[in-house]
């Protein structure tokens, strides 16, 4: 089954109208996938630009993939509001440098970053930390290295931001990345909005 957001909202609010009226047999009825339900009411849910950013696609397959990015754990990095989460000080190392002091990062960020650190330094690109542009810890500001960044990021969970020199990128976790270029043509912000849509319509 393909659907465009727009149809496939429109086809599950009229099943659930005849659902509500009796007008649908109760063996089809019984043949609705709830969870399909549940992705019309969070297409209801969320703005139009989100809606309209997803792409034709099998709801089926986009079901299975948010429930990947659910149970990854990439959850944990979704928002800025869990402060002073298991933030550490970042100071320079062999995988990366630093700009400045006071630069905090949670663990799992560090970590993913010393391992992308890492990989830029074999291909030949050294990467700079020029700050930490959120309470959460998961959002970083990079003096260089954009075009590598951006071509290799995401492999190590890190997703860009829109921001205006290409230089800020956010650590969400591997499969949300997959989740949000696949789906929201890899805009975070969007791809945070069906998030929290999903978890507000369990």
């Amino acid at each position: 089954m393909r659907f465009r957001p727009a149809a496939f909202l429109a086809l599950f609010a009229l099943c659930a109208a005849l659902l509500s009226c009796g007008k649908t047999p109760v063996r089809s009825a019984r043949r609705i996938n709830p969870e399909f339900m549940k992705l019309s009411r969070v297409f209801s849910a969320v703005s139009a630009e989100c809606r309209d950013s997803v792409p034709d696609g099998s709801p089926s397959e986009m079901i299975n993939d948010i429930h990947r990015v659910v149970s990854s754990g990439s959850r944990n990095f979704l928002s800025s509001s869990e402060k002073n989460a298991d933030l550490i000080p970042l100071s320079a190392r062999d995988e990366y440098g630093v700009s400045s002091d006071g630069i905090l990062l949670r663990k799992a960020a560090e970590k993913s970053l010393r391992e992308m650190g890492k990989k830029a330094k074999d291909d030949g690109v050294s990467l700079v930390v020029a700050g930490a542009c959120d309470d959460g810890g998961c959002a970083a500001d990079f003096c260089d290295g954009f075009v590598w960044l951006s071509e290799n990021a995401p492999s190590f969970g890190w997703a860009k931001l829109p921001f205006e020199n290409g230089a800020r990128f956010r650590f969400i976790g591997k499969e949300a990345c997959a989740f949000c270029d696949k789906w929201f043509g890899g805009s975070v912000p969007l791809m945070i909005e069906f998030v929290s849509a999903w978890k507000a319509a369990s």
